[in-house]
């Protein structure tokens, strides 16, 4: 599903941009799930479950994910980096699918005034 993209202000003063994730975007939502992963025991998965993982299984999942018409997957931009992604999916046709419909998020935002990126390293 298509999602309009759509640019804001942080409170810091830092712009974000929400858009749909593109395969172009495949190697940075790869390091970036690996690294949320391993921040919180809430997420599906840990970071080590995504070894086998390759650059070409993920740009196949973003593809089908923009195709999906019952879908919607969506990652925040702060400073030209992967800070934050939302995948949505719809259960139409279904009895009850209003509550069987599936949220999932994640997110990496480092306060302003810290130097360390959100993959790591520091300037």
């Amino acid at each position: 599903m298509v999602f309009k993209e759509k640019e804001f202000q942080l409170k810091d003063g830092r712009s974000a941009l929400l858009r749909n994730p593109s395969v172009d975007d495949a190697e940075n939502m790869l390091e970036f799930i690996i690294k949320a992963s391993g921040e919180t025991d809430f997420l599906m998965k840990f970071p080590e479950e995504f070894a086998g993982f390759t650059l070409d299984q993920e740009k196949a999942f973003l593809r089908a994910n923009y195709d999906n018409k019952n879908g919607l997957m969506i990652i925040c931009l702060v400073d030209g980096r992967i800070a934050g992604s939302c995948q949505i999916s719809f259960r139409t046709g279904e009895k009850d699918a209003r509550l069987q419909d599936q949220v999932g998020q994640s997110e990496i935002i480092p306060p302003a005034n810290c130097n360390e990126k959100i993959f790591g390293g520091v300037d």
